[in-house]
């Protein structure tokens, strides 16, 4: 043992940094050790130890509706500075709770975010959250190139709203529809594959270009698409309003039937939706 002078010492004491050598096995960063008087106690301490076996963090039980629901999961690489931080990070995620996500750590540990910390997060496609760590250079520059999401915190606080972040990403956004309005159909001039030019007058609200289309006959969907182009006394305009005629081209999302071609005497309901990311 060597104090931080490097002059030999028999002892140390909280608080003072001292170098050891001797391991048959160098010691991770951060891991504790016990020391004892005599071999004995040390052949027992480790025999205990052996059995007890090596902590394993971020592990997780797997239920069957788990497997059923076959939830979207967000791979994770947490790196921190010390065992007790990692400790603690893994209880704190244990609190993120969603029925359709769930988060994996596929790889953890102490010290630096390195080169290979990335790598592994290009090949798992994980993000890789250090805490009260740095990033080597080294590795900003592969994540950067390889768009490998690496971010340090200082905050737990912080680190799993991130990652509560991450896996919102993986939500389907939740879809709201808004009516505009209902366009009855008085004639159909042009029919090339999947779009139709149509004529029609406005029997509710309003009708906009872009808008999505579905066609009703008898109240029954049976084609859906987009307003594709709108003209109202045969010039280009943006929106038609209730009580005047239209054209348009309807543009259908897929392959339409012959039965799914527009007819005179359907009705074009006319709205627009909005995507809306939730979070959990």
């Amino acid at each position: 043992m060597e104090n931080f002078l490097g002059k030999p010492v028999q002892s140390s004491l909280p608080s003072q940094p001292c170098l050891i050598t001797g391991w048959e096995i160098s010691p991770s960063v951060g891991q504790e050790f016990l020391v004892v008087y005599n071999r004995e106690e040390a052949n027992k301490l480790a025999v205990e130890q052996t059995q007890l076996g090596p902590q394993n963090l971020f592990t997780k039980e797997t239920s069957t509706d788990d497997k059923k629901n076959s939830k979207k999961i967000a791979n994770l690489i947490i790196k921190a500075d010390v065992q007790s931080s990692l400790e603690a990070i893994e209880q704190t995620l244990k609190t993120i709770k969603s029925d359709e996500i769930d988060y994996s750590v596929v790889g953890y540990g102490l010290g630096t975010v390195s080169d290979n910390d990335v790598k592994k997060g290009r090949a798992t496609k994980a993000a890789v959250l250090g805490f009260h760590v740095s990033i080597d250079s080294n590795a900003k520059q592969i994540a950067e190139r390889e768009e490998v999401r690496v971010q340090t915190f200082n905050i737990i606080y912080e680190l799993v709203e991130t990652v509560r972040s991450i896996m919102s990403d993986l939500l389907d956004p939740e879809i709201r529809r808004t009516s505009l309005g209902k366009l009855k159909v008085l004639g159909v001039f042009k029919n090339t594959g999947k779009s139709q030019i149509i004529g029609g007058k406005v029997s509710q609200g309003k009708i906009t270009r872009g808008a999505s289309i579905d066609v009703l006959r008898n109240n029954n969907v049976i084609v859906t698409g987009k307003l594709g182009q709108l003209q109202h006394n045969k010039s280009d305009t943006p929106e038609v309003s209730e009580g005047l005629e239209a054209g348009i081209r309807f543009d259908a999302q897929a392959n339409v039937s012959p039965q799914q071609l527009i007819r005179e005497g359907d009705v074009l309901d006319v709205y627009e939706e909005e995507k809306i990311k939730r979070t959990i």
